[in-house]
């Protein structure tokens, strides 16, 4: 489906991402950059948010298979997208928001709330 195929999208470009990360830390040609720790935090909450989700989902049908006839588990994703909206603005920093007055950018690589060169 189409939902299985955006999500899978998803999934392998974090992966590709954290992979590319790594190789970049260790590789002399890139300069052996730094690990940013607000990427990392974004692609492995990706990996880590659909590994969780698929395992919960795996468990629920297996010990209550009657919800998938009713579309609980839609309702289950609705509820679980907009807790993660909520927990991710309120608890996580809201790392697209304003911080110490100035707007932070999203850029190619990193979220950046560094001033902008002039």
């Amino acid at each position: 489906s189409e939902v299985t195929g955006t999500l899978i999208f998803v999934v392998t470009g974090a992966m590709t991402r954290f992979s590319n990360m790594i190789v970049d830390r260790i590789s002399r040609t890139a300069g052996r950059k730094k690990i940013p720790k607000e990427g990392l935090m974004m692609t492995l909450s990706v990996i880590g948010g659909f590994w969780l989700g698929a395992g919960w989902s795996v468990w629920l049908n297996k010990n209550a298979p009657q919800l998938t006839k009713y579309g609980v588990f839609s309702i289950i994703g609705g509820i679980y997208g907009s807790l993660f909206l909520y927990l991710d603005r309120e608890q996580l920093g809201a790392w697209w928001s304003r911080k110490n007055g100035k707007l932070c950018e999203i850029d190619g690589d990193e979220v950046n709330c560094a001033e902008p060169e002039q």
